[in-house]
């Protein structure tokens, strides 16, 4: 069983890099994955779309206002033939960004609104996967919203509900002030828990829905790979790698004749025609191509309190950048991953946690309970269950907003 799925890439660190080193120019750019996407190792194909062609995204933090508010730039073309895309990202340089190229879930409309990333404040928010039976689950997901996030909401995607749905887990949401990594641990986590039920609320049995998230501030990003119907339906493939800034610059950089030249794959120094991105408008498979090599069988998330000397820069990705190999981690299947280039520390991985936490928790629908004790984002207080506050209490650090989390 397959949907439609994108693909997106994540840059965090304290030192920038050009948004083309991403985008543009490594041998497996994301512009690439819009039409020839596919190279997932120890992934199978399930849920991993070659052609990505309905629109793109890019998210990216800037000097100006204290790099506290994100730019966005969005198109419903497709990456490959968008000459302002290449402009942009050729001249910007940013410590933080997202980008997405979209494959459209059936039936929903290609639009800028519904086009990835979505923005709010200083937060920003990506998501490649389905949530099923939306248009089922929806009416109870937006009654769980406060009107003004409610009144945000100006597309019609699963996706940008799910945004409005994390938003409303966090206090103060548009706020200034970076964010705890725990809390957007948390907001993300409690969303995942609260799409569970409301599916199990409409009796929605068959089908999956996945959920790579992606949610940052700027200064701290948290990240999810999941599927509900996980190992049996695995979770779109994700990727990342904790390197220097000037390593995975070098890295992306190597090799120049892999690049999209500016007449867009037309005419490269390798000749053409094979790695030519489609024609505009033309969604037919991308031609097949070799398997990409396995990672290595030992390839294991880092420990948290262990980082490679000199890493300060955390890329994560639905595909590899570059070269496959030891410095690509597969993200485990139902995990979350989180880092802050506030503390340069390796990033975190909880595996297992995840899964814990959304069958632990349960939230009450019965907006009609009288004797249900609502609080201030829509949820009942009361029906957050020992499963969900065993898992808060294993948190990140941030021992006063835990405190706060077992309050309520």
């Amino acid at each position: 069983q397959s949907c439609q799925m994108c693909r997106w890439l994540v840059y965090i660190s304290a030192e920038a890099i050009d948004l083309a080193d991403l985008v543009l120019d490594a041998r497996h750019s994301l512009v690439r994955q819009s039409f020839d996407a596919g190279s997932h190792p120890n992934c199978t194909a399930a849920n991993n779309m070659r052609m990505n062609a309905d629109g793109f995204g890019l998210g990216w933090y800037g000097s100006k206002h204290g790099a506290t508010k994100a730019a966005v730039f969005r198109s419903i073309t497709p990456a490959w033939s968008n000459r302002n895309l290449r402009e942009l990202a050729g001249v910007v340089k940013s410590t933080c960004c997202f980008a997405h190229v979209r494959a459209a879930t059936p039936g929903s409309v290609v639009s800028e609104e519904n086009t990835h990333p979505f923005r709010h404040g200083r937060l920003l928010f990506q998501h490649n996967g389905h949530v099923e039976g939306f248009s089922r689950v929806r009416r109870r997901l937006v009654a769980r919203l406060p009107d003004e996030l409610y009144e945000r909401v100006s597309g019609s995607t699963d996706s940008e509900h799910c945004f409005a749905l994390v938003l409303a887990q966090l206090d103060d949401p548009g706020r200034a002030t970076p964010f705890d990594v725990s809390e957007l641990e948390f907001a993300v986590l409690r969303t995942i828990a609260i799409l569970k039920e409301l599916g199990a609320a409409e009796g929605i049995t068959e089908g999956f829905s996945t959920c790579n998230f992606a949610l940052t501030d700027g200064k701290s990003v948290v990240i999810t790979r999941y599927c509900d119907k996980a190992p049996d339906i695995p979770p779109p493939s994700l990727y990342y790698t904790f390197r220097g800034v000037s390593e995975i610059r070098d890295s992306l950089r190597a090799d120049a004749d892999a690049r999209l030249r500016p007449d867009y794959g037309v005419e490269t120094k390798r000749g053409a025609a094979a790695d030519a991105p489609p024609a505009c408008g033309d969604k037919s498979p991308p031609r097949s191509r070799e398997a990409p090599p396995p990672l290595p069988t030992d390839a294991r998330p880092l420990p948290s309190d262990a980082a490679p000397a000199g890493a300060t820069a955390f890329l994560c990705a639905s595909e590899p950048l570059d070269e496959f190999g030891r410095s690509w981690t597969l993200v485990e299947e139902n995990s979350i991953l989180s880092y802050s280039s506030e503390t340069g520390d390796a990033p975190t991985l909880l595996k297992a946690r995840l899964e814990e936490m959304v069958d632990g928790a349960t939230f009450s629908d019965e907006d009609d309970d009288a004797d249900a004790e609502v609080d201030d984002r829509g949820v009942g207080a009361t029906a957050v269950t020992d499963g969900l506050l065993r898992f808060v209490a294993r948190l990140s650090t941030a021992d006063s907003w835990r405190r706060k989390l077992l309050e309520r």
